[in-house]
């Protein structure tokens, strides 16, 4: 893709097999159960959960307190190895992408990136800017949650 800026990239070893955390984290839906700030997702069309073309409508709470909707639209998905969405929230314009390795049949390397796609390439750099260090502590706190959601089941 083309146009974008990356604002996150981060990493974790998940204590699950590759199959199980892409089918968690491809099912959009389960986002609000380890995202900070996600507060509800739904499934908009008649689609498997991971199926290119599936959109979805999340509710965030930003830092200041506002909730706003957003559509989220899966772009590529790739069982069980990379799954990416995009989503409508101006004026970051998102893109998630998330790829999976197998370390072993119980464990598995997670790396979650998080871009802009905003049209302008000077506001693309501003908007890294205001908002890495928020976004790098929003996912190091959902990571370390599907970290412990594993480890609990152990």
């Amino acid at each position: 893709m083309t146009n974008r800026l990356r604002i996150v990239h981060q990493k974790v070893i998940l204590d699950a097999p590759i199959h199980d955390v892409f089918d968690y984290i491809s099912d959009h839906e389960n986002y609000a159960n380890w995202f900070p700030g996600a507060e509800g997702i739904e499934a908009l069309k008649d689609l498997p959960k991971a199926q290119e073309g599936q959109v979805y409508k999340e509710r965030l709470k930003l830092p200041s307190g506002k909730e706003v909707d957003m559509l989220i639209t899966v772009v590529s998905s790739v069982r069980p190895s990379h799954f990416e969405m995009t989503g409508d929230f101006k004026p970051l314009h998102t893109n998630l992408l998330y790829e999976l390795d197998a370390i072993s049949q119980e464990q598995t390397r997670m790396t979650v990136s998080f871009f802009t796609r905003h049209p302008i390439s000077f506001v693309r750099w501003l908007l890294r800017l205001m908002i890495r260090r928020r976004l790098n502590s929003s996912f190091a706190v959902a990571l370390k949650t599907l970290s412990t959601r594993w480890a609990a089941k152990e």
